[in-house]
């Protein structure tokens, strides 16, 4: 389905998720552009389910460019078998998605995944994953660069991509810091790290990723608006996207209406 205007990946996500839990499905695989994942890859991940709290089930990660393995474990820094994944290669329950209220379509891009996975966990779900589906994923555009004798990877992403991360990244972890400290503080040291390569190579993005963390320090994570980097559309096509927005929204309240277990 083609929406015709970008509404973000949330507002996306959460419209393919109604029109699936309209038509009576119960379990959705969400997947990014650039990743592929193995024939057989849904029926293996729903055997994973083994309770009806099981909320997402995510597959490996291979890293297409290196073809190494690259999630970490981050399931013993909140609580047992359930773990913070990245929105491609899942298999995600409808129930849990309405019961924690979708994603979060105001971050528009990145974060919506973490944040996700936290609310699951939050509110009692479980989210594990499967040890016998990986799928292959691509990440930026990565290059390595020697600086001061250190060989440093860099995904080459565009600035207002790091926008969207540095905002999102530290909104998600003002939201969750106390539920899930350790992961927050290890999200938080990960943000810094890429700050430093930033500084050190990316210097495009500088503004864009300075510009993110003071606004996601200050709490200003759900405008929509023109932001504080080059290359972006302007406000005429920010208005078609409130609009397309607001609409997905209506469209989500009446479907959610529709269902015995829906709470507004």
């Amino acid at each position: 389905m083609r929406l015709g205007v970008n509404i973000g990946i949330g507002a996306a996500l959460n419209l393919g998720m109604e029109l699936a839990r309209c038509d009576g499905f119960r379990w959705v695989v969400t997947l990014d552009q650039d990743s592929t994942l193995p024939h057989g890859a849904t029926k293996r991940l729903r055997h994973v389910a083994t309770s009806d709290r099981v909320g997402l089930i995510a597959s490996q990660i291979r890293d297409a460019f290196s073809n190494r393995m690259i999630h970490r474990k981050t399931g013993s820094l909140i609580r047992q078998k359930r773990e913070v994944v990245i929105t491609s290669g899942n298999l995600v329950r409808i129930e849990a998605w309405g019961a924690v209220g979708g994603f979060d379509w105001r971050f528009f891009l990145d974060s919506v995944d973490f944040d996700f996975c936290l609310r699951l966990a939050k509110a009692g779900w479980q989210v594990q994953r499967s040890e016998d589906v990986t799928l292959m994923h691509r990440l930026g555009r990565p290059r390595k660069i020697d600086r001061l004798g250190f060989l440093l990877t860099v995904r080459n992403y565009p600035p207002f991509r790091r926008y969207f991360q540095a905002r999102n990244g530290v909104t998600v972890v003002r939201r969750h810091i106390a539920f899930a400290p350790l992961w927050s503080l290890e999200h938080s040291i990960r943000l810094l790290w890429v700050w430093l390569k930033i500084v050190l190579i990316e210097r495009e993005s500088r503004r864009s990723w300075c510009n993110g963390l003071k606004e996601g320090l200050q709490g200003r994570d759900y405008e929509i608006r023109p932001l504080p980097v080059k290359g972006l559309r302007k406000r005429s096509t920010l208005r078609t996207q409130d609009k397309a927005i607001r609409n997905t929204a209506i469209r989500y309240k009446q479907c959610m209406a529709e269902s015995s277990d829906y709470v507004p």
